[in-house]
């Protein structure tokens, strides 16, 4: 068993143990691992300024001239930090990017200059293509996506779509844009998914709009990448299972 979370928190946690005669019930309380990320990508303008945090981010510039302008690619842009790469690609064929000049930090809020910009594609109801490469193998691993945009007065649904080869934990999932909610909190508009890297340590999504009326564009703010780790109680269950095979030897 694995937990993970977003914050600091806290778990109550059950299990058995065999005294031999009785089997008894032990409950305690332990912490919730979190998955600190490694990777954290803020798409943005050439006049955009680049998220803080913390944690800080990396800036990828997606923009022509004006900043404002579709950008035509004869080869997927990327950004390479480490081993790991992050290509971005458009059914549309082209990629722009919007800088909205707003929200501000505020409070709890802390992300203003990673929602304020973001990458799209250009050609409505095109879908947007995000590979990440140079992983380890059959790996599990954590995207954080955020999709919000400032300028916009019609709410849309941001759909990603675990594209990766092979059984996955996570298939896909939504961010629904509120234009007229103020954001309180970081991850008010951020969605989570788990990906196994396929053999060759790649992961794959697609970013596709659902929107009432249609013919829409997707917004994507940035992702974060993690490694999930196991919980303490992960680690107490393998503590005990060996021990019970060490008593079974003895007897």
């Amino acid at each position: 068993m694995i937990l993970y979370c977003s914050k600091a928190a806290r778990s109550p946690i059950g299990f058995f143990i065999c005294t031999g005669v009785f089997f008894v019930l032990v409950t305690f309380s332990v912490p919730v691992v979190c998955a600190d990320p490694f990777l954290n990508v803020d798409f943005n303008t050439t006049t955009s300024p680049t998220e803080l945090g913390p944690p800080a981010f990396s800036s990828f510039v997606i923009s022509g001239t004006p900043v404002t302008e579709a950008v035509g690619y004869s080869t997927s842009p990327t950004i390479t930090s480490g081993e790991t790469t992050i290509t971005l690609s458009s059914s549309g064929t082209t990629l722009r990017s919007f800088d909205g000049h707003n929200p501000s930090d505020s409070g709890g809020f802390t992300f203003g200059e990673l929602y304020r910009d973001y990458v799209t594609t250009s050609g409505q109801n095109a879908i947007l293509q995000i590979q990440v490469s140079g992983l380890n193998p059959n790996t599990d691993y954590r995207f954080t996506f955020y999709a919000y945009n400032p300028l916009s007065s019609v709410g849309i649904t941001n759909r990603f779509t675990n594209t990766t080869g092979g059984v996955q934990p996570s298939t896909s999932g939504t961010i629904i844009e509120d234009w007229t909610a103020s954001i309180s909190s970081n991850e008010q508009f951020a969605l989570t998914m788990d990906a196994v890297a396929d053999g060759s340590g790649v992961v794959t999504f697609a970013e596709a709009p659902l929107a009432n009326p249609p013919y829409q564009t997707v917004r994507l703010n940035g992702l974060q990448i993690a490694v999930p780790e196991p919980s303490v109680f992960a680690l107490v269950i393998v503590g005990i299972s060996g021990l019970l095979a060490v008593r079974r030897r003895v007897n």
